[in-house]
């Protein structure tokens, strides 16, 4: 991702479109997860690379949904 602050899905938009294979959008989290959202599982894997980037190039911003690459 380029410097600077983006929302999360926008984020989400640049993994598709950079790893559209690793991005099965017929995956739902309902049926891996016990929340049950339908939202495809391979946003969670992006949302944990994050949290594990957040000490080195990555930081949360305040607002909700969006995050700081330095």
């Amino acid at each position: 991702m380029p410097r600077g602050t983006h929302d999360i899905d926008m984020i989400y938009r640049e993994v598709k479109a950079r790893f559209s294979s690793l991005c099965d959008d017929n995956y739902l989290c309902a049926e891996n997860c016990k929340s049950g959202h339908l939202q495809p599982e391979w946003n969670h894997t992006v949302r944990k690379a994050l949290e594990s980037l957040k000490r080195k190039s990555v930081a949360k911003d305040v607002r909700k949904k969006f995050w700081i690459f330095s």
